[in-house]
């Protein structure tokens, strides 16, 4: 236990001794001392169990909302660089952000439904009188303007966003009032956070389950498949502004409580990704375009998205381990 409260006592080194701090303090020592015992008496070695609760209680960032000490453990960890914000602040920011996903939600969801046009009027319009290539040109045309709207709902809600951009890089240092005001939004939004992600995915399953069922039963020539094709696309674009319109707001409330991927350290790892973030998609476009405007696939081109948001997702989580280790 000695190489434990040693440790604990470097965590609170730069800590102000607040009533709140000196609390959080014995709570978490409380905390080691159980986790500790409870090691040994299950037959760990004196530095198995010594390291195994350094590994769970060591990370002040992570433990600071459970503690009630986030806004300084923010201020501790960054004291020249923290964001102060005030009730009303926060919820102007809250505003915009709810105002901003949405729109930035609906503009992917164009770009995602942009491809329909194309698909049913090359696909049906022999069943509705209309040659090949008048059929491409009119796809084509509304798949740029729905692209056009798409570019200029992300412009201009970019900008709206943009002034927001420090609370992304530095820790947010709130009191403690509005970080219990933030806690119980957050708590509040869960249920709403789960249905909406959840009816997205119910939603991309069963388009593509229709589109295997079409795909199987349907007789060659039949339009079902290529309907099916428009529908799951359909689906695909509502789910995908469930996520962005939900995710954005959680999102928020992480970064006001400086919780999940905004602690200080993955804040380090977020502002690499942002680096690499513009060039990766720039190539994830030039890829779709350039597959989809050669090969005229555009019922199957699209997956593209997913693949490169799972990439995308996988690389920031790989990201973020190596800079845990650190």
């Amino acid at each position: 236990m000695e190489a434990i409260k040693s440790y604990l006592n470097n965590m609170f080194t730069n800590m102000p001794n607040t009533p709140e701090v000196v609390r959080a303090k014995e709570e978490l020592l409380q905390m080691m001392e159980d986790k500790y015992t409870e090691l040994r008496q299950n037959r760990k070695t004196e530095n198995e169990a010594v390291g195994a609760v350094i590994s769970e209680f060591g990370n002040l960032e992570e433990l600071g909302p459970q503690l009630g000490i986030a806004p300084q453990v923010s201020a501790s960890l960054d004291p020249q660089n923290k964001v102060a914000m005030d009730g009303d602040q926060v919820n102007q920011y809250l505003q915009v952000v709810r105002e901003t996903s949405s729109r930035i939600g609906l503009g992917v969801a164009m770009c995602i439904i942009s491809a329909l046009p194309v698909i049913l009027l090359t696909g049906l319009g022999k069943w509705i009188g209309l040659e090949q290539k008048p059929a491409a040109a009119i796809g084509i045309g509304v798949l740029l303007l729905a692209v056009g709207i798409a570019v200029y709902l992300f412009i201009v809600n970019g900008m709206k966003a943009e002034k927001y951009e420090d609370l992304e890089k530095h820790p947010v240092s709130l009191s403690e009032t509005v970080s219990g005001m933030i806690r119980e939004k957050k708590e509040a939004f869960r249920p709403v956070f789960a249905r909406r992600v959840g009816s997205g995915v119910l939603m991309i399953i069963l388009g593509a389950g229709l589109l295997a069922v079409t795909g199987v039963l349907s007789p060659e020539g039949n339009p079902l498949p290529i309907a099916s094709v428009a529908v799951l696309l359909a689906l695909v674009a509502l789910a995908v502004y469930q996520f962005i319109r939900s995710g954005m707001e959680q999102e928020a409330y992480e970064i006001l409580l400086n919780t999940g991927d905004y602690t200080a350290s993955r804040r380090k790892g977020n502002e690499i990704m942002e680096r690499f973030g513009g060039i990766y998609w720039t190539l994830a476009v030039v890829v779709y375009l350039v597959w989809s405007f050669t090969t005229f696939n555009w019922g199957f081109t699209w997956i593209v998205w997913p693949i490169a948001g799972v990439l995308y997702g996988l690389l920031s989580a790989l990201l973020g381990v190596i800079q845990r280790s650190k």
